[in-house]
């Protein structure tokens, strides 16, 4: 039975960080290399679960919060949690932010369009209201039914 497991670049993905720091992970004998024997090519692969364990020794989470620890079996000092929060309250300001300036964006988008629709209507009620006259003022002559095509068959076979 052979375990799951993930490539350096899935690795790095799933840790946060680059590839090369999943390689020197691997020197450091902070990751394995899964069996060689299992993956004869040359790719080298990681086992899924050394990756997620090293991923929650790596991160502490404090509530939606994730502390990158400097090193992997360190507990996380009130400095390095209180860095983490302010980056984050920061990074959710920024997005406040932008937030408040696209409704104001929008809002200013909706009154234009408001004030353009009224326009708009107030012309095409004024075009209703003159509409009656200009109707009396133009003479529509019927137009003439065009002729019905005679039948193909007819046609085909009638002697000319």
């Amino acid at each position: 039975m052979s375990l799951a497991t993930v490539g350096v670049g899935e690795a790095a993905q799933l840790l946060n960080v680059s590839e090369a720091a999943v390689y020197r992970l691997l020197r450091t004998g902070n990751l394995h290399r899964a069996s060689a024997s299992e993956f004869p090519e040359s790719a080298i692969r990681v086992g899924l679960l050394d990756v997620q364990g090293l991923r929650e020794r790596l991160c502490v989470v404090a509530g939606p919060i994730a502390i990158q620890l400097t090193e992997p079996d360190a507990e996380p000092s009130d400095e390095e949690i209180i860095g983490a929060l302010r980056k984050e309250l920061e990074a959710r300001d920024a997005q406040i932010q932008r937030l408040i300036e696209t409704h104001t964006h929008l809002s200013s988008t909706i009154e234009r369009l408001q004030e353009e629709m009224y326009e708009l209507a107030r012309s095409v009620v004024s075009q209703r209201a003159a509409a009656p006259a200009q109707i009396e003022a133009v003479h529509m002559e019927p137009q003439p039914e065009p002729e019905p095509p005679r039948g193909l068959l007819r046609r085909l076979f009638s002697r000319q």
